[in-house]
């Protein structure tokens, strides 16, 4: 019994096709473990496969399956602005025995690792940012998250240009890593941590910038960069989702578009005590947002958010709340002659979305029975 059809070193999931077995002559029971980056055994299954007219089994499936279980660590774990480096498992391994006249003929292993588009390429021959971008424009309070496969020879740089005084200057420092291979480096920084990391005030910073490096006979060979440019120019709009993109790592965008909020009453209604009574009112929330202007891969990042398990609306490196998106209003031609926008409608996730606020009472410096709230308007 041959087998073809895998990968060596691992497959993103929708690049995975049929595990074939050829030169099968009778029914082929075959028990799967799933393992995680750890090889724990997280799930077991049987199946039992019959050959065709050509003595084939194809084995179908195996990434879907896999799929199930790369969903990982939710976002409130992950998502640690300050954290700097952190490197996780994100993989998993479908190991198969097959039997044979219950006699184990053969075995065989699978590594997955998760991606939602097909890529045509191979994690372990990827060595770029998990990311669609390389030039990012951000915000000072937004926070900077990139992903990264380590390998033994990967180095980290972080290099910034700056203004000193009026003069332009740059400097640039290794970050810290560790050599996990296979292993995805989750990497999350604020300006504020970038200030620290790199010695300069956080004010002065113009961009910065991190590249990817391999460090061989002494010397670093530069593979990848990705580079955000700090704009500090008020906007009136400003929504930052945070979202795992098609790799399922964490990812931020920023729309700058207008925030326009439309509500809508929703009742729910059970038979109680022989009346049919209504049970609860909510009033549903739903913000429609304009992206602004963006580029093709700000688009297909919007894409990865819709796609995404979980979504989450951020302030100031802090998780508000999580949402759900319910619509995507975008419509252009190609070749396209005017600038692409996007109109994305979410609500908050939670079936209760009103809070609780109310000001603090501050008499202040008034005096005599009477404060300023008094409504004098009879005099």
């Amino acid at each position: 019994m041959i087998v073809t059809g895998l990968i060596e070193g691992g497959v993103f999931c929708q690049d995975m096709g049929d595990v074939v077995l050829t030169g099968v002559y009778a029914p082929v029971n075959i028990n799967f473990q799933i393992l995680d980056h750890q090889n724990n055994v997280l799930s077991t299954l049987s199946e039992s496969y019959y050959p065709d007219n050509n003595n084939k089994v194809f084995i179908s499936g195996l990434s879907e399956l896999a799929d199930t279980y790369l969903q990982g660590e939710s976002l409130q774990t992950l998502f640690n602005p300050t954290s700097g480096f952190g490197a996780k498992g994100m993989f998993v391994t479908i190991h198969a025995d097959l039997y044979q006249d219950e006699q184990l003929a053969g075995t065989f292993e699978q590594i997955f690792y998760q991606c939602n588009s097909r890529t045509k390429i191979f994690p372990s021959s990827y060595p770029y940012f998990l990311s669609r971008f390389r030039n990012r424009t951000i915000y000072p309070d937004q926070p900077v998250s990139f992903s990264f496969f380590m390998d033994r020879n990967t180095v980290l740089f972080c290099k910034a240009i700056y203004d000193n005084g009026g003069t332009v200057r740059e400097t640039s420092t290794q970050v810290a890593t560790a050599s996990l291979p296979g292993y995805t480096a989750i990497m999350q920084y604020s300006l504020t941590e970038i200030s620290s990391l790199l010695q300069v005030p956080a004010d002065d910073i113009i961009e910065f910038q991190f590249q990817l490096c391999t460090l061989e006979n002494e010397t670093y060979t530069t593979i990848d960069v990705i580079k955000f440019v700090i704009d500090r120019n008020v906007t009136m709009e400003r929504t930052m989702l945070l979202f795992k993109n098609t790799f399922g790592v964490p990812e931020i965008i920023a729309l700058t578009g207008q925030n326009k909020r439309t509500s809508s009453l929703v009742g729910t209604y059970a038979w109680m005590q022989r009346k049919y009574r209504k049970v609860s009112t909510d009033l549903t929330e739903l913000h429609t947002i304009c992206s602004g202007w963006i580029d093709k891969n700000t688009l297909e990042s919007i894409r990865d958010a819709i796609k995404s398990s979980e979504v989450f609306v951020i302030e100031n490196s802090n998780l508000v709340e999580q949402v759900t998106i319910t619509d995507i209003d975008l419509d252009y031609e190609t070749p396209r002659t005017t600038p692409l926008a996007a109109y994305i409608t979410y609500r908050v996730a939670d079936r209760v979305q009103e809070t609780f606020a109310r000001e603090v009472y501050d008499s202040g410096d008034e005096e005599g029975i009477f404060d300023h709230t008094f409504d004098d308007s009879f005099e």
